[in-house]
């Protein structure tokens, strides 16, 4: 759902020249953040602690979001309607 959502909020926020870059760069930060995120569950599962540290990266994405929805507003309609 995260992908399917990316590049209409993108295209809200960056020029047209650069969407292809940043969608790029937002890409590769979520496949590196996976990566990582799986190696420290994988750690903590076997530690016996997932579910703090499901409770730390919930909080985290409650904060992310919160950020996001404060700061992230559009100040321009980047789009064209149909002419009737």
């Amino acid at each position: 759902m995260f992908d399917a959502n990316n590049m209409p909020i993108l295209c809200q926020f960056v020029a047209a020249r650069y969407r292809a870059t940043a969608y790029g760069l937002m890409n590769m930060t979520g496949v590196f953040f996976g990566a990582y995120i799986t190696d420290l569950l994988g750690k903590s599962s076997d530690a016996g602690s997932l579910g703090e540290d499901f409770a730390m990266l919930a909080g985290i994405v409650v904060v992310a979001l919160a950020v996001q929805l404060y700061f992230l507003r559009p100040k321009d309609n980047d789009y064209i309607t149909a002419q009737p």
